[in-house]
């Protein structure tokens, strides 16, 4: 689910294995099922100008009413522009790999959740961190009723030339784990005496390795061109937080100030900013509960180490653009609640004001806005006057609204109405800052305000 450069790269590498899986890619638009007919139902990946295609593959298609519909790759494919004849939503999803946008998982998930049993496997492969949580809480309340979870780090250089076309531009591995839902599988209790840890019933492993977990970790571990291997939760836990550093650094600066990684070097500048931020992110992973009492965890996450790997990052990937950057310019919903969002809540929960990444976000959002959605903050923005103090900011209520806003091209009536809020506002705060402002004369014979 989510044919983007890495749900392409996943496809087209699981197919090349000697006796694949069955596979189905999960299409959201009929445009893109008519595309794929078009390409021969195949996925292509372009290394080192070799291009290799992959045939064989079934395809979902999400309807206009909400339904799957299915068509397999040996019968007779519908005419364009209309949508296959059998609906799929009674079958069973035994294994989902998810690398949609972190914004977008609860949406594409919530599609399918009714075809999703507590055997079923789902295997995240996204940037950021905490969308189990999210998932959890909005599309699997019921703990009995839970699919078992996987988590996956990629590190390989794979981008999109064209729909179900990928460039596997720079080889790496790829970090695999299994997620325990402590709510529905407890540790055991903490027993002070010898005697009473020998005698305590342990819980069993057995549940938390269902037959479609361990199916999916075999397969995907004997696909050589991913080069993955299983780690234990806590290990893929801090690697997830090595990664979540570097995006939580490169990503949003980059897309603010619209340059390539490489354009964060040698700049006196963007490097006081680049440690500021590394300071914060430090001392919030460095408290978090789940990593106390693991070695080293001090001297993995100190602030010195993790700049020295931010930069070595940057270097690597100069001529790269980052994917914040891309969804900023052709206004697509960024992942940004699930990598600095991340920081902030998790900063919240241990009384951390995480003031850097909070403005970060806030930046972000702001450049993202397009003026037709009201801002995230429902708080009216007030004017102090001297000596007046500001009041405390509720980072929480802001970090966790949603992002998830309509975007695409700025129509000219948005545009108007913006541009008319601003004027009105101008207009109210002109006589409580009436030295900050000053009257221009325009060309059209209207007077407007401007700071």
């Amino acid at each position: 689910m989510g044919m983007g450069s890495l749900g392409t790269f996943l496809g087209h590498s699981l197919a090349s294995i000697q006796n694949p899986p069955e596979m189905t890619l999960m299409l959201h638009k009929l445009e893109m099922y008519d595309e794929f007919k078009r390409n021969d139902r195949s996925l292509r990946l372009i290394t080192h100008k070799v291009h290799e295609q992959r045939r064989g593959f079934d395809a979902e298609v999400l309807d206009l009413e909400g339904h799957w519909c299915q068509s397999l790759a040996n019968h007779r494919p519908t005419p364009p522009g209309t949508y296959p004849r059998v609906l799929a939503d009674d079958e069973t999803i035994h294994n989902l790999i998810v690398t949609v946008k972190g914004a977008q998982t609860v949406k594409a998930l919530q599609s399918v959740a009714h075809r999703l049993r507590p055997t079923s496997t789902i295997l995240f492969m996204q940037n950021g961190m905490g969308q189990v949580s999210t998932v959890n809480e909005k599309v699997f309340p019921n703990v009995a009723g839970r699919p078992t979870y996987m988590l996956g780090i990629i590190s390989h250089g794979v981008y999109l030339q064209n729909n179900f076309i990928a460039n596997h531009a720079g080889f790496g591995t790829t970090s695999l784990g299994i997620w325990r839902d402590f709510e529905k599988f407890p540790p055991a209790p903490k027993t002070t005496s010898i005697e009473a840890t020998a005698t305590a019933p342990q819980p069993s492993e057995a549940p938390l390795w269902p037959i479609t977990a361990r199916y999916l970790l075999r397969t995907l571990t004997r696909t050589s061109v991913l080069c993955a291997t299983h780690f234990p939760e806590l290990d893929l836990m801090q690697l997830q937080l090595e990664k979540l550093v570097m995006n939580a650094v490169i990503n949003p600066l980059t897309a603010l100030l619209d340059i390539f990684n490489g354009s964060l070097l040698n700049n006196t500048y963007y490097t006081h900013v680049i440690r500021l931020l590394i300071a914060e992110i430090s001392l919030v992973i460095r408290s978090l509960p789940e990593l106390q009492g693991v070695p080293n965890v001090d001297q993995r996450f100190s602030a010195t180490r993790l700049e020295r790997i931010v930069f070595d990052v940057i270097k690597n990937t100069a001529q790269n653009s980052s994917s914040m950057r891309q969804d900023v310019r052709h206004n697509k919903e960024t992942e940004l609640e699930f990598i600095n969002g991340y920081i902030v809540k998790r900063g919240e929960e241990m009384g951390i004001k995480c003031v850097m990444n909070f403005m970060i976000m806030q930046l972000i959002r702001g450049k993202t806005w397009t003026g037709t959605e009201p801002a995230a903050s429902e708080e009216p923005i007030q004017v102090l006057g001297e000596g007046e103090v500001s009041p405390p900011v509720n980072v929480s209520k802001v970090a966790e609204s949603s992002n998830s806003r309509k975007r695409g091209q700025r129509a000219e009536a948005a545009s108007e109405e913006r541009i008319q809020r601003e004027e009105r506002r101008q207009r109210e705060e002109a006589p409580r800052a009436a030295t900050r402002w000053k009257s221009l004369e325009l060309d059209d014979g209207q007077n407007r305000h401007h700071p």
